[in-house]
């Protein structure tokens, strides 16, 4: 098993500077975050630490909503 977990070290206004444009609201923000869980499993799976057909996501308050974005 293993747990990938963001060092959290972007800040809120660079989330938003790399949120991809023309979704309405904080849309673009959860977006964000699907290209950098698809991104973190495209490379984990390049690297043969994981299978991408067994991933899992969790998340909790803000992140919580990032994941059922996602799902």
């Amino acid at each position: 098993m293993m747990y990938l977990i963001r060092d959290g070290s972007e800040t809120t206004e660079d989330q938003i500077a790399n949120a991809p444009e023309g979704y309405p609201d904080g849309i673009g923000e959860a977006a964000f975050h699907i290209d950098v869980w698809d991104s973190a499993v495209a490379k984990l799976a390049a690297d043969g630490m994981i299978d991408p057909e067994e991933v899992g996501i969790i998340g909790f308050s803000r992140s919580g909503w990032y994941s059922e974005f996602i799902l």
